[in-house]
Order: C-alpha cells, then sequence, then structure tokens
C-alpha cells in the first residue's frame, strides 16, 4: 500500500476545484495517488497521475514539499524545494480533473 511506504509525503489540498480538500501522496517510482473527497467523510477511488521525476525527488531528505495555489487557477499545486544542489524549484500545476503539468524554475 503506498502510504505505508517510509518515503511517502501525505498532503492535502483542493486538486480539483471543487471546494473539497483531497490527498495526494508523494514519495512513489513516478506516480502521484491522487484520493478526492466525496464531502461526506469518504474518499473517490484513487486516481494514479504520472509526474515523471517529481515524487521521486520528494525522497531527497532535504526537499520541502508545500502546496497552495500558486498560478490562482483555484486548483492546488505542489511545490518542491530544497533539495541538496538543486538550482530549480519543482513545480507542479493542478490541472481540472486531478492532473498536473510539471515545470522547474530557476531559483540561482
Amino acid at each position: 500500500m503506498w502510504v505505508q511506504d517510509p518515503d511517502a509525503t501525505l498532503l492535502a489540498g483542493d486538486f480539483d476545484n471543487d471546494g473539497r480538500d483531497d490527498l495526494a501522496l508523494l514519495g512513489g517510482e513516478d506516480y502521484t495517488p491522487v484520493a478526492f473527497s466525496n464531502s461526506d467523510g469518504s474518499f473517490s477511488p484513487v486516481a494514479d497521475h504520472r509526474l515523471r521525476e517529481f515524487p521521486v525527488k520528494v525522497r531527497d531528505e532535504h526537499a520541502k514539499p508545500v502546496v497552495g495555489d500558486f498560478n490562482d487557477d483555484g486548483l492546488t499545486d505542489v511545490v518542491l524545494t530544497g533539495g541538496v544542489g538543486w538550482q530549480t524549484v519543482e513545480v507542479a500545476f493542478g490541472r481540472p480533473g486531478g492532473g498536473y503539468d510539471f515545470t522547474k524554475e530557476d531559483i540561482a
């Protein structure tokens, strides 16, 4: 089970812009499973979204994931920063329906 992985990082946010907080799990090989809230305390079946190397980078012991709506579109985005030797901030912008668009922003 994904959540039992010792490298897994659980994040909460509105990943599908329906006004309810959902759960995303970082730290797998190349996936970020997301469970969407049903607004009654239960969650939809997990959607498995691919994010290239983003989930693996969270395993860097110095990496810090942060959630927020960084592009003001109503969807929760994930930023990953602080990895050893990184010259970029890794960004996964939320897409409607729970997918992501991945980019890197130079910080040097």
